[in-house]
């Protein structure tokens, strides 16, 4: 058997067995290994390293196979994903990655029957990149099981389409479903109105969770923003029915997700009308970014505040959780606001004046981590690109770099400058952030 500098080759009475181990210097030692009753390990050395770091890949490497079969084979689910994730908070306590992020978002390729005009993917090609290479089913299916080596049991399913489309989403959903045994989450990022196509039932025992973009409780303004393709009067009403149902028999299981923007900032009354109508527990709400013509201004922006915190009690009362406390729309001054000409003037102001990461830490390293329908890698949703999982499994391109990721985002504020390819002014993820900073500072160690 031939080896490579990054395999670990053990003998055995039948034979040679190869495992691939992480280094975090990207240099691993042959451990040719032992027999019968005896245990022998000799370890061969370049000289640029110590025993003590090979001894520490050695015992990191069981400790996390220790950790897998314990998880997915002997606690049951609720013990085995708390463990999972008291693990993960510990990492960010300590500074040090034990595991792997907490949610894997990983794109598929699908078309789409939508034709948003915010829609940031560009699927209806309008100079989207031709002779996109999208990873196969076989492709996607060995990035999941190299995900769930590192114990990332949140799977969110995305796409530059819409995920529902995608022909083998079944196959996908049950191969995740069985490599983890029910013990992963698989979360799917989707407009909504080809649910129709799968069983409730199906869904509900396959551990998923809807995070459905609808921006508009009201049926003609829901058209106005989404402008479906085809069969756009049956495809609200058949989204609305089949939440009903999946809500009755699987609740906690949607969230609706709404951008807001000047096409529906007078139909928020309608989201609250639609997440009572279908039982929906979980309602978020999100600026719209990039599109100046369809941005708030600094005026509307502090009109849709006021209208959201008189929704608050209401959301309440009929025990649907929202963002709304931590919806923080950044005043801006009449200083600031004066001379701003358009929408786009007035975002950069916005944008300059967010300071969250001056005085916080970044988590994303334990807590996301985004692979692109080609295998692309990248350090978060608008980082840096790390590596092709192509090339490279998943679980040994992100333990690699974990540490240089965990220096960078926790430092930033005594860098004083954002992390090198991420874009902290703009981060999709600053909500995951002040979240996880909340809890920390609550920790009495």
């Amino acid at each position: 058997m031939e080896s490579s500098p990054n395999d670990y080759l053990a003998t055995s009475p039948n034979g040679f067995m190869k495992i691939r181990l992480i280094d975090p210097f990207d240099r691993l030692t042959h451990l040719p290994c032992l027999t019968n009753s005896k245990f022998f390990i000799l370890m061969i050395f370049d000289n640029r390293y110590c025993l003590f770091s090979s001894l520490r890949i050695l015992v990191s490497f069981y400790m996390r196979k220790l950790l897998f079969t314990l998880v997915i084979y002997v606690l049951p689910r609720p013990l085995g994903r708390a463990v999972v994730g008291g693990l993960t908070f510990l990492g960010m306590l300590s500074k040090k990655q034990f595991l792997g992020p907490r949610n894997l978002q990983m794109a598929i390729p699908s078309g789409c029957d939508h034709a948003c005009e915010f829609c940031i993917t560009d699927i209806h090609g309008k100079g989207a990149p031709k002779n996109r290479q999208t990873l196969s089913f076989e492709e996607l299916t060995a990035q999941v099981d190299s995900a769930l080596e590192i114990l990332c049991l949140n799977i969110n399913l995305v796409s530059t389409g819409e995920p529902t489309l995608y022909p083998k989403l079944t196959d996908l959903i049950d191969h995740i479903w069985k490599k983890s045994r029910g013990r992963a989450t698989i979360k799917i990022v989707t407009n909504g109105t080809s649910l129709w196509k799968f069983s409730p039932e199906y869904f509900r025992d396959r551990n998923v969770v809807l995070w459905l973009s609808l921006h508009s409780g009201l049926e003609e303004n829901w058209k106005s923003i989404h402008m479906p393709l085809s069969q756009a009067d049956e495809k609200f009403s058949r989204m609305r029915e089949w939440l009903i149902w999946y809500n009755r028999i699987a609740p906690e299981s949607v969230t609706l997700h709404n951008v807001i923007s000047k096409q529906n900032q007078d139909y928020l009354d309608s989201i609250l009308a639609f997440a009572r109508e279908t039982r929906s527990r979980d309602v978020f709400f999100g600026r719209l970014y990039g599109f100046p013509h369809l941005q708030l201004s600094a005026s509307e922006e502090k009109s849709v505040l006021e209208k959201l915190l008189r929704l608050e009690p209401s959301f309440k009362d009929l025990g649907i959780r929202t963002n709304v406390a931590n919806f923080k729309f950044v005043a801006i001054s009449q200083d600031e606001d004066k001379g701003a000409d358009n929408a786009k003037e007035v975002t950069e102001k916005i944008l300059s004046s967010r300071d969250f990461y001056k005085s916080h830490d970044c988590y994303i390293t334990w807590l996301f981590s985004t692979v692109d329908d080609t295998g692309q890698l990248l350090a978060c949703g608008k980082g840096r690109l790390i590596g092709n999982t192509r090339q490279t499994p998943y679980e040994e391109l992100f333990l690699r770099e974990s540490p240089k990721l965990i220096e960078d985002t926790t430092n930033i504020s005594k860098r004083g400058t954002s992390v090198p390819g991420c874009h902290c002014l703009d981060c999709p993820h600053i909500q995951m952030n002040v979240t996880a900073n909340k809890y920390l500072r609550l920790a009495p160690f």
